[in-house]
Parts: C-alpha cells; sequence; structure tokens
C-alpha cells in the first residue's frame, strides 16, 4: 500500500497487513498532553457567557416592544385624539396616525421573531463508513482516541471538501453526550500521508478531548450564525416591504417605507 493511501481496503491483505503492523507501531510512541492555562479557561467561560447573554437582551427587546405595542393599541386612540373627532380629513388623517404606528408595531415584532421561526440548515451529511468495509481506518481511529484520551465517534463519514471536522452528530441533541461524528475529506485524505493525515485528525480528536472547551464554541458559533440570519437573511418578507414601498397608493408606500427603516434599525442594531 501506498503511503498516501488511506488506510482501507484499498490494497491487497499483504500491503493491508503490513499498513497494520506500522500503524500499531507508530502508537508505541508516548504522546505528551497539552494543559490549558487557568487563564485561557477563564477567558473561554466569559467569552461564552457574554455570547449567551446577546440572545437575552434581543429577546429583552422584543417583550419590551410587545408591551409598548400593547400600550399603544389600548390607550392610542386617546393619544391622537381620534375619539374627541367627528369626522372629515381630519378623523382619517388621526386614524392612519392610529393604525400605521399599530401595524408598523407588530411587522417588526414579526420580524423580530423571524429567526426563531425560520427553518434551520441542518449539517451536510457524508457517506458513512462502515467497520466492515474500513477495519483498518476504524481501528486507527480508536487507537489514536485511545492514546489521546479522547471519545471515539459514533460515526466517520467522507465530505468532497479539502477539509476534516469534529462535532456533535445529532447538533444540540448530542450536546451534553459524546455522540460525535469524524468527517474526512477524501481530497484531503488523497494528497496527504498516513502520518499527515493521522496528524490532522489528532488535531480534531483534540476537540473531542476538550469536551467543555468544544461545548462553549458550539455555542458561540450558534448564536453568532442566529444572528448572522437575524442581519443577513433575506425572503418574502423583505420583498413584500420593497413592492409595498413601490405601490401606487400614498398610504400604503409610506407605511412601508417606514417599517423598512424599522427593519434596517433592527439589524443595524445586531450588527453592532
Amino acid at each position: 500500500m501506498s503511503e498516501k493511501t488511506i488506510p482501507g481496503r484499498a490494497a491487497g491483505p499483504d500491503a493491508e497487513g503490513a499498513m497494520a503492523q506500522q500503524i500499531r507501531a507508530a502508537f508505541d510512541q508516548p504522546i505528551p498532553r497539552a494543559r490549558l492555562s487557568i487563564f485561557y479557561q477563564l477567558a473561554l467561560l466569559i467569552t461564552t457567557l457574554v455570547v449567551v447573554t446577546l440572545p437575552l437582551i434581543y429577546i429583552a427587546f422584543i417583550v419590551a416592544l410587545g408591551y409598548g405595542v400593547y400600550q399603544y393599541a389600548v390607550h392610542g386612540l386617546e393619544w391622537v385624539g381620534l375619539t374627541h373627532n367627528g369626522g372629515g380629513r381630519g378623523a382619517r388623517f388621526q386614524l392612519f396616525a392610529y393604525v400605521a404606528p399599530l401595524g408598523m408595531g407588530a411587522i417588526l415584532i414579526g420580524f423580530m421573531l423571524k429567526p426563531f421561526l425560520a427553518p434551520r440548515v441542518d449539517r451536510v451529511i457524508g457517506p458513512t463508513l462502515l467497520r466492515e468495509d474500513q477495519p483498518l481506518l476504524f481501528d486507527f481511529v480508536e487507537r489514536l482516541c485511545e492514546k489521546l484520551g479522547a471519545p471515539i465517534p459514533k460515526r466517520i463519514e467522507v465530505i468532497a471538501d479539502v477539509n476534516a471536522s469534529a462535532g456533535f452528530r445529532r447538533g444540540w441533541l448530542s450536546f451534553f453526550g459524546n455522540d460525535l461524528v469524524l468527517a474526512i475529506g477524501m481530497p484531503l485524505a488523497a494528497g496527504l500521508s498516513v502520518r499527515q493525515l493521522g496528524g490532522i485528525i489528532a488535531h480534531e480528536f483534540g476537540h473531542f478531548r476538550q469536551g467543555t472547551a468544544m461545548r462553549m464554541d458550539y455555542l458561540t458559533r450558534s448564536v453568532n450564525n442566529w444572528f448572522a440570519r437575524v442581519v443577513y437573511t433575506r425572503d418574502g418578507w423583505d420583498q413584500a416591504l420593497l413592492n409595498g414601498v413601490n405601490s401606487e397608493i400614498g398610504y400604503i408606500a409610506l407605511f412601508c417605507l417606514l417599517m423598512q427603516l424599522a427593519v434596517w434599525l433592527t439589524r443595524a442594531g445586531c450588527q453592532r
């Protein structure tokens, strides 16, 4: 078997047996384990707490806005003086002055809730490798996990990226356990020697071993991705407002323009 061949059954039995002996011999040497400093762990904890607090602040803004809309709906007629007007053009203007902020507030709450309601983008799952098809690779991975003191992944899959990754197999459902998946990029494996590929996989297993750090990183990345959807995702709602701005009916165009301004302010605040 060539040194650039990923461990498996790509070659004959003799070459596979020789490769297995080389792999077992390679694990005879100890692998030193680096310890994280207390300052690094403390900084990581503080960063995670700050990032997790941001969605709570966002939810607090939604609650405050909802309460404000409710108060305006109850007392707004008196505030615009509509209850004291007998009718005519002035009454229609006051009615618009009452309805427009109420509608803007309701739509703004809807846009702020949209990130919670938007469908989650699932992780792309590659073909899963089976132990009976790749016994040498599984033995290699398990020995490496044992040597590093890392949990063994529940699944090994191949992807088309020039990359390797390790993470929770079922997302949040695997957050509190060791239900992990290792993804190996075939272009990466094809271009590296066994020693180099082992170094890449060992790096990913370092994330496995640092269970707390891995979970904090997962929380931070999840919140960042969530805010990215808040700020940058555009859908049919945004297009409907754009169509409303181009409406020939003045009141509708003005209402949608003000609504676009409110949405822009919300997204700009999230960017900061």
